[in-house]
């Protein structure tokens, strides 16, 4: 009786997570504007040709055939990526199970539920959350493959095919399952690479993009070659997402390291397996980087819950008021960074939000246009991340001044680059004449 009392109480407590982590996903989804990625998104979308030559076809074959469905309201399209990230949500919880106890498993839970940076790309359409989702799933259905036997073999490879066709980075994960697989079970090592090769037969159809991308990311992409404190920052923004300030990024570095290091004291193990998963791609990007910058903090969400599940590993056995210390300090943070989350507010340099920004407003300067258009009237852009929001909403509100964007490297200097019309610029945004 006393046991099924405590496990009553487990799956209540569990459900209120579940239940908390929908609402934090929900709350605001459809506030504000679409802006410069996330119209992008939309326009790729609209043919399954420029879906499938983009560097993320899954997702944009999910949101082709989603906004036929539901529209192309903000809240309806950014339901897409927010029930990805809530159903990402209980699939943690059971890789948890599979690694922790009970009660370690719901604080893993409880941490993602809080993570300002899963719930930022919760609520952007963007296709990280499906990365996320996918990547939980294969490590998820690997390790019930090697635990529990070969009826998981079909999943394993489905979800394994799946998640190659997210994120070139989710490349990552093979070589970490290459080795774990050879450590600790050798006799699977050739079941598994059955498993890869027909992940990888599947996704020959993709190399004809892969070139373009390649050649993209060579020329034109816009990051920076990264220093080490990138990576500091990065994991930190893995903890406490966008909206934090720098005393409160490194306090959190400073509350959960010790744990993810003690971890090791638990399981060496799993905090292998998860150590590699977390810190492989991060290394591995960041090398490639410095020669071909690409790396960007978020492009490494779908590997943030590992974070979680090492924290709670090195809880099991540090002290307990210790371990109740750090942890509840570092729930303090992540709520903290929330509250500015939702009020729209990034505090830190913007070397914590690199290709981030605050949400900016679209609809009412488009209105303003609208009132005030006269023929031979055009809309100008300066900076590219105004364009495509603009070419969004002009189509909705029924804006048709033609649009054109001009590439003003002394403007952008001087000002920032922006938007204007008729020679003026739009409440809101910066002039783009240098004063």
């Amino acid at each position: 009786m006393a046991q099924e009392k405590i496990t009553r109480g487990v799956h209540l407590l569990l459900l209120l997570i579940i239940l908390l982590g929908i609402y934090l996903r929900l709350f605001q989804l459809g506030k504000h504007d679409f802006w410069f990625d996330e119209a992008w998104k939309i326009e790729i979308s609209r043919d399954l040709y420029t879906s499938y030559l983009d560097h993320r076809p899954l997702f944009n074959f999910l949101l082709h055939f989603w906004r036929k469905v539901f529209g192309e309201r903000e809240f309806n399209l950014r339901l897409l990526p927010a029930s990805l990230g809530i159903l990402t949500l209980p699939l943690f919880y059971l890789l948890s199970r599979e690694i922790l106890p009970e009660k370690f498993s719901l604080l893993s839970l409880l941490l993602l539920v809080l993570s300002p940076f899963h719930i930022w790309y919760s609520q952007e359409l963007r296709s990280y959350t499906l990365t996320c989702f996918l990547v939980i799933s294969t490590t998820y259905l690997y390790l019930l493959w090697l635990k529990r036997g070969e009826r998981w073999f079909p999943f394993l490879t489905l979800s394994l095919s799946l998640t190659l066709y997210t994120s070139y980075l989710t490349f990552l994960i093979l070589p970490v399952q290459f080795i774990y697989t050879g450590i600790f079970y050798p006799h699977r090592l050739k079941r598994w690479s059955l498993a890869l090769s027909i992940s990888l037969l599947l996704f020959l159809p993709r190399i004809y993009p892969l070139y373009f991308h390649y050649v993209f990311l060579k020329q034109s992409f816009w990051a920076h070659p990264p220093t080490p404190l990138t990576l500091l920052i990065t994991y930190e923004n893995l903890l406490l997402g966008y909206n934090s300030l720098p005393p409160l990024y490194h306090t959190s570095f400073l509350l959960s390291f010790p744990l993810v290091i003690y971890s090791i004291r638990f399981s060496r193990r799993y905090s292998f397996f998860l150590l590699s998963l977390l810190f492989s791609p991060l290394l591995f990007i960041f090398l490639l980087s410095l020669k071909f910058p690409l790396f960007l903090p978020r492009l490494f969400l779908p590997f943030s819950p590992f974070v979680f599940l090492l924290i709670s590993l090195g809880a099991i056995r540090m002290r307990k008021h210790l371990s109740f210390l750090l942890i509840s300090s570092l729930i303090i943070l992540e709520i903290s960074s929330l509250i500015n989350h939702y009020q729209n507010l990034m505090p830190s340099p913007i070397s914590y939000h690199v290709g981030v920004y605050p949400k900016r407003e679209f609809r009412p300067l488009l209105k303003f246009i609208r009132e005030r258009a006269e023929e031979g009237d055009i809309i100008a852009h300066t900076n590219p991340g105004t364009a495509t929001p603009f070419l969004f909403y002009a189509r909705r509100l029924k804006v048709s001044l033609p649009q054109y964007y001009f590439i003003l490297p002394y403007i952008r200097t001087l000002t920032g680059g922006g938007i204007f019309w008729n020679g003026n610029s739009l409440p809101g945004l910066p002039s783009p004449y240098p004063r």
